[in-house]
């Protein structure tokens, strides 16, 4: 006969061994989040080092930029306050100078510049030459020479002529919209010996350059117009109410 102890202990000896047979939810739970933690940080390190990568380009660029930046600045400072000078020599446009415009200055009173297709030049190969004791623009082209004795020059945008400080302009050559404004203005003889004028399409210094040309005493009018040339020896220029109209 099967008492209610024998069933009790059947149970308890079968529960028993189920427990056995089986790891309990508690010790599951704790191996997968160990496996999951484990898996995180693998995975957290790979994006840490991907991140920190990033950072550092980041970083290099924005430095690397910033010294650019820097150094492009001091070289622009550094060109506005020194322009570039050429002392008296020969020089080719193309090899030892750019090509263009340049504002040659004279060293003395007995200053020469001269442009030529060879070198050495001879009376067919010279475009222009001049003697001057003051300052003047000459042009050159790709190919040509320029040669200055007793003087010096700088490339016209890096430096023009401008009016003297009572604001007239005395015997040299200006640029017309640059060194002085368009208008019309009067030109005054300086000595006993006549004035002479050139206003001038261009900087070659060639006789097809010349627009007008005149030697004379006393004072005369000149229009002067964007884009000229006006050269002047034994004058001076200043500014009449037409000129002064013209700039407003």
């Amino acid at each position: 006969m099967i008492t209610d102890d024998d069933i009790l202990e059947k149970v308890l000896s079968e529960s028993d061994a189920g427990n056995i047979n089986k790891p309990s939810r508690k010790k599951q739970s704790s191996k997968a989040f160990k496996k999951n933690k484990k898996r995180f940080f693998t995975s957290n390190k790979l994006w840490l080092k991907i991140a920190s990568g990033i950072i550092i380009l980041v970083l290099a660029g924005g430095i690397y930029y910033f010294a650019t930046q820097n150094n492009n600045q001091q070289q622009t400072a550094q060109s506005e306050q020194e322009p570039t000078v050429y002392q008296s020599g020969t020089y080719l446009a193309g090899e030892d100078i750019e090509p263009g415009v340049y504002f040659v200055s004279s060293s003395n009173s007995n200053s020469y510049v001269q442009v030529s297709t060879t070198m050495p030049a001879n009376i067919d190969s010279i475009i222009m030459n001049d003697n001057f004791s003051t300052y003047r623009y000459v042009q050159v082209e790709k190919g040509e020479y320029i040669t200055l004795e007793n003087a010096s020059m700088t490339p016209a945008d890096e430096s023009h002529a401008s009016a003297a400080s009572d604001g007239n302009y005395y015997d040299g050559m200006y640029h017309i919209g640059t060194d002085i404004q368009a208008g019309t203005y009067e030109f005054t003889s300086t000595e006993t010996d006549p004035a002479y004028v050139e206003i001038l399409k261009d900087a070659s210094g060639t006789f097809d350059s010349i627009i007008t040309n005149a030697s004379f005493t006393g004072t005369q009018t000149f229009l002067l117009e964007e884009g000229q040339y006006v050269k002047i020896t034994r004058c001076v220029i200043t500014e009449t109410q037409t000129a002064h109209e013209n700039t407003n």
